[in-house]
């Protein structure tokens, strides 16, 4: 399974018109508009490091996120993907997937990705499709 993050907005500060909008990213020299569930626990370990918002989100964990206002959690997820990129080498590597879906870089590139999203959309709805 893959995350399939989309914003939701009622009315687009550019153009005035609802949008959605899929979160994309780079990767590998590639446009993504996903990425693999196998690497969630990277992400859970970056928000615990951070912050309270893993706490905030419940048993749920990063499901949780769909369904809140993306100005809600865009300081939370800055500060967890702001840390990851500043960790050594080799932080990620005891929960790197062992199957070879997905690795560190991959998934530090999506996260940032919505956590670029939510910033700039702030009045957005997340939906975290996957």
């Amino acid at each position: 399974m893959s995350w399939s993050p989309h914003i939701e907005l009622e009315e687009c500060p550019h153009c005035g018109q609802s949008s959605d909008f899929m979160v994309m990213h780079e990767h590998n020299h590639r446009s993504c508009s996903g990425y693999t569930h196998n690497t969630n626990a990277m992400m859970r370990r970056a928000l615990r490091a951070t912050g309270d918002l893993l706490d905030r989100l419940g048993e749920q964990h990063l499901y949780a996120l769909s369904g809140m206002r993306a100005g809600d959690v865009a300081d939370d997820l800055g500060r967890a993907v702001a840390w990851w990129a500043e960790q050594p080498e080799g932080t990620m590597d005891g929960i790197t997937p062992t199957n070879g879906w997905g690795d560190s870089e991959g998934a530090l590139c999506f996260w940032t990705a919505l956590a670029n999203y939510c910033a700039r959309y702030p009045n957005g709805m997340i939906r975290m499709n996957g």
